[in-house]
């Protein structure tokens, strides 16, 4: 049938080019297509054997092994990665925000500090300390860095829907609502920024309604972020006038 026939050809792709990781990654993403997960496994390895020193394989393998919810063999393929490339920030980013998920803030820390120390001006390193200093209710700092992120990379999404979120915490309604509308500009299937702009698009006090029902939210790269975010959400709500918040987990 068609998929024996687009197996063969994939096949013949790694024949022709054996030495090129990228051969094997194609063979690697049809497996994983058609849920032939082991062999999707094998495949995306032989990519990382035949160019050990690019890091490219590796965080294709990485988001594979995240996909299957293996995080811990994610994380350890994140840190091949800086065995190769000590001062990827890419690398440091992921590790920094599973280490976030796991609410390990000391070791998330560690990872944000060195993405700075190699660029104090990297997006993603100023985004992650800001999610660390919301975590620990420090707003505004956190303002102050998702500025920055969102001055370096306009586009970046999860750093205007935080720096909504900071502000709604200083009850700052206007900013929050303009924070947010630049996250759905900027990726407009951002379901969180969305959910939560709807809530508060005709809320002012002290006519707010007492209860608004939240979904779970999701972080940057997809995981879920054990609430760190909604409960710094459920300050924004209570300072602007919503009494009584409930996420739903």
């Amino acid at each position: 049938g068609r998929m024996d026939e687009a197996e063969a050809a994939f096949k013949r792709i790694t024949a022709l080019e054996p030495q090129k990781a990228d051969s094997w990654i194609l063979l690697g993403r049809f497996y994983a297509t058609v849920k032939r997960f082991d062999e999707a496994e094998r495949q995306i390895n032989q990519a990382v054997q035949v160019e050990p020193k690019n890091p490219a394989p590796l965080f294709v393998l990485a988001d594979f092994y995240r996909f299957q919810g293996k995080v811990a063999e994610a994380m350890a393929t994140w840190q091949k990665v800086l065995a190769v490339d000590p001062q990827n920030t890419r690398a440091l980013g992921l590790i920094a925000e599973a280490h976030l998920a796991n609410k390990n803030v000391a070791e998330a820390t560690k990872n944000v500090d060195e993405i700075l120390k190699i660029n104090p001006n990297d997006p993603q390193g100023l985004y992650f300390k800001a999610r660390l200093e919301l975590s620990q209710k420090q707003v505004a700092p956190a303002v102050e860095h998702l500025k920055a992120a969102v001055k370096y990379a306009p586009r970046f999404a999860q750093a205007h829907y935080f720096l909504g979120l900071a502000h709604l915490a200083n009850k700052d309604l206007e900013q929050g609502k303009a924070a947010l509308q630049e996250s759905l500009k900027a990726d407009p299937n951002l379901a969180e920024a969305r959910l939560t702009l709807a809530e508060i698009q005709n809320l002012s006090p002290p006519s707010a309604p007492d209860l608004v029902v939240l979904s779970a939210c999701e972080s940057a790269m997809g995981t879920a972020d054990e609430g760190l975010e909604v409960i710094t959400l459920a300050d924004a709500f209570y300072r602007i006038g919503v009494r009584h918040v409930i996420a739903t987990l």
